[in-house]
């Protein structure tokens, strides 16, 4: 065996110990949201579980543009003064955005109270800023803990955000104050995630320190300026779209079904996340490295690792639907819906698999600006979905069908234009 041999080999081996490093933690992770689960759906209301999710989606939504997504840069330069610097912008946006956002519910609390009522977020609408600033800190953390291959801390992060967020739901359902509901939980676990990702960095961050400075910021802000301008917009729209169910399903249908539906989308999205979220770490860091050294093997790269998703799903997916079937048994009998909702998901969950950890081709290449009409028009169509779906039909059902059927048309699309977009790539 050659040197070269030997060296490629090593690589491999290492990258597949660093997926399997963010892998397990997921497992770990997300094992723990799964056995708790069960305790929780019979401890809380199905209306309880509608109001969390209205929550989470509001703050997910917000929060994975309130760093602009100049956390995608941090991977990107070659010089860890430039990262660093990226790294502290990201820290300056999110505290403007997450000061910003507070300041405008302190002054129209009132409409927000009226706007959020029927989702019972009336009491919860001040932690919003909060959920939106420990979430983004926690993001762009991870990418910072990602290029310096800390892919253990993420890990032990995840495992961490997990067991503080169910051991504050589970205690608080048992107590007097279970009324709160399962936010206070949500918001323990990202606190705990933020503090936990913050340690894990500070050596790193300290180490290059003396790097930063207000000039070098504003360099870096213009140099990759081409990712606010376009990937806010791009991400904001992919988000909202992918959480406009959970936003207006509660408001048309209920809190009930909005919870049943929620905890749906939890259970099923879980065990695909825990793969997709670990190759796309992986992917992207990968990815990025091989387009700046060796962009000939660019669309190699790509192709290669659509097959492998195929293949996981393949196996897994079909052990996904069966388990739908179970859900009234391992829940309670009050969450019947559940089940139903998940399998009329699974098809459109399924292309999605397959693009969401390819995805961050984009920001590499910098083709930002083609996917802007793309998820402009994915939202368009989904609302249209929705709202036609309830004041023609007024039922949850056909609802769910048009939202489905339209994620699978794009998704569909999206892995033909990936494609073609790495072999572009390669020359």
């Amino acid at each position: 065996m050659t040197i070269i041999d030997r060296t490629k080999k090593a690589f491999i081996n290492q990258n597949v110990k660093f997926f399997l490093t963010l892998l397990s933690g997921s497992v770990i992770a997300q094992g723990v949201v799964f056995l708790i689960t069960p305790i929780l759906s019979r401890v809380y209301t199905d209306e309880m579980f509608g109001t969390l999710t209205l929550f989470s989606s509001i703050t997910l939504t917000l929060s994975t543009v309130v760093a602009l997504r100049y956390e995608l840069s941090i991977l990107l330069p070659k010089r860890e003064k430039d990262a660093v610097s990226l790294l502290i912008l990201c820290f300056i946006i999110i505290t403007i955005i997450s000061l910003v956002t507070l300041f405008i519910i302190l002054m129209y609390h009132e409409f927000f109270n009226g706007l959020f009522d029927n989702g019972g977020l009336g009491r919860f609408i001040f932690l919003l800023p909060l959920g939106i600033f420990l979430h983004g800190m926690f993001n762009t953390l991870t990418y910072w803990l990602n290029r310096q291959k800390k892919f253990k801390s993420i890990s032990f992060v995840r495992i961490n955000k997990s067991l503080s967020m169910s051991s504050v739901q589970l205690i608080n359902g048992f107590s007097a104050f279970q009324y709160l509901g399962l936010i206070p939980g949500l918001i323990a676990g990202q606190l705990m995630s933020f503090l936990h990702t913050i340690i894990s960095a500070s050596k790193s961050i300290k180490r290059n320190v003396h790097h930063i400075s207000i000039n070098r910021i504003f360099f870096m802000a213009k140099r990759y300026q081409k990712i606010p301008k376009y990937n806010t917009l791009l991400t904001f729209t992919n988000t909202l779209s992918n959480e406009l169910p959970n936003i207006l399903i509660p408001k048309y249908f209920g809190l009930a079904i909005g919870g049943q539906f929620g905890l749906a989308i939890r259970l099923i999205k879980t065990p695909i996340g825990l793969i997709g979220e670990a190759v796309s770490q992986i992917f992207f860091n990968k990815a990025s490295e091989t387009y700046n050294n060796e962009p000939t093997r660019f669309h190699e790269l790509v192709k290669q690792t659509y097959i492998k998703l195929f293949l996981l799903a393949l196996t897994g997916f079909p052990i996904l639907f069966i388990s739908t079937y179970f859900f009234e048994y391992i829940l309670g009998s009050e969450w019947t819906e559940t089940g139903i909702y998940s399998r009329l998901l699974i098809p459109w969950l399924f292309l999605m698999f397959l693009n969401s950890p390819i995805s961050s081709l984009i920001v590499i290449l910098g083709k930002q600006r083609s996917l802007v009409i793309y998820d402009l028009l994915l939202l368009l169509l989904r609302l249209t979905a929705l709202v036609l779906g309830y004041h023609y039909f007024y039922n949850i059902i056909y609802v769910l069908v048009l939202y489905s059927m339209v994620g699978m048309v794009f998704n569909s699309f999206l892995i033909f234009y990936f494609i073609k977009l790495s072999k572009q790539a390669d020359h």
